[in-house]
Order: structure tokens, then C-alpha cells, then sequence
């Protein structure tokens, strides 16, 4: 009599426990489900094709139309060359040369429409740079990039964002003057 009471005992001792488990699983899995609905946690954008992408577009366009505006090649920063890319499209949208292709480039296979984006450039002083009166190139749909990086974060109004840097050197003419910045693309996905 004995022996079958531990055994009922046990046999539901173990039926409790693979329950509890079970119960306990599916909790676990429902609260990891409702932490990222809702968030986009694919990273669609890799930083070199990105600023590789830039790079590729101002050399065609400049090959299509001389346009002065090649300003990036090889982590190498002319000023002039960003100056005239600044004042020409600072506050317009530059995404068909960050996520986009112009005529006779392959791209980066993503539709410009479904993002935009912000170019800026830090000095070591950790202050922006100032280029032709802007402290940051490109158009959002709340406004330029100037005007919404100086007092907030451009993505705000956004699904997801994404920050870029790489370290460039800004030729201002020579070996003296010529200095390290950081150049900065900030990514909104609509």
C-alpha cells in the first residue's frame, strides 16, 4: 500500500513539474514576443556600403556632369569640394547618394523613398562642423537636418534610426592645417 502511494505521490510530482515548465515556457516566450513587436531589429545597412555608396554616386555624378561635389575619396575630406556639396544640396535631400543610386551606379539595393538621411561632420573639440552656414546636410520630413540635429534627434518622427561614423581627413590645403574629423551619417527609416 505503501508503494503505490509514493508512487502516485511521485507520478504527480513529476506530471506538477513538467506543468510548471511548460506554463513557465510559454510565459517566458509571450513576454520575449511583446518586447520586440514593434521593434525593427534588422540592421539593413552595413557602414561601408554606405559611405561606399556615397563615395560611388559623387564620382558618377561628377563623371555625368561636372558638378565639384565629389568631395569624399579614399577617408580624405577636400573642403572645398563639401563646401559646394553643402551649399548646393545641404538643405535638400541627399538620400539618392547615401541609400540610393544615381544614373549608371549599382547602388546599395535600397529604395531611397523609405529612408532619409543626415550628414554632419565633429571635430576633435567634439563641436560640430560648420560647411557653408549648415552644421548638417539632408532633408527630413519635418524639416532640414540643419535645424532639427541642433536642437533634437532627426528621428525622432521615425520607425527606426541608425548612426554611422568614420574618421576622415579634411584637407584645407596643408599638412598644417589638414586635420581628423569624424563624419557622421544618421539614418532615418520611415
Amino acid at each position: 500500500m505503501k508503494a503505490k502511494k509514493s508512487q502516485a505521490i511521485s507520478v504527480d510530482l513529476v506530471i506538477a513539474i513538467v506543468i510548471f515548465a511548460i506554463i513557465f515556457t510559454v510565459a517566458l516566450s509571450l513576454l520575449f514576443s511583446f518586447q520586440k513587436k514593434g521593434i525593427d531589429n534588422s540592421h539593413e545597412l552595413e557602414m561601408e556600403y554606405v559611405f561606399a555608396n556615397l563615395e560611388h554616386n559623387l564620382e558618377a555624378e561628377q563623371k555625368i556632369s561636372v558638378t565639384n561635389r565629389d568631395f569624399i575619396k579614399d577617408y580624405r575630406i577636400e573642403k572645398a569640394k563639401l563646401n559646394k556639396f553643402f551649399s548646393d544640396l545641404g538643405t535638400s535631400s541627399i538620400d539618392q547618394y547615401v541609400i540610393g543610386n544615381l544614373p549608371q551606379t549599382h547602388g546599395i539595393g535600397l529604395e531611397p523613398e523609405s529612408y532619409d538621411a543626415c550628414l554632419f561632420f565633429m571635430g576633435n573639440d567634439g563641436l560640430r562642423l560648420t560647411v557653408s552656414g549648415l552644421e548638417a546636410a539632408g532633408y527630413l520630413k519635418s524639416g532640414t537636418c540643419h535645424d532639427k540635429i541642433i536642437v533634437s534627434n532627426p528621428c525622432d518622427d521615425y520607425k527606426q534610426s541608425i548612426s554611422l561614423l568614420k574618421p576622415v581627413l579634411l584637407i584645407e590645403g596643408s599638412t598644417d592645417t589638414n586635420r581628423i574629423l569624424q563624419m557622421n551619417l544618421v539614418i532615418c527609416k520611415k
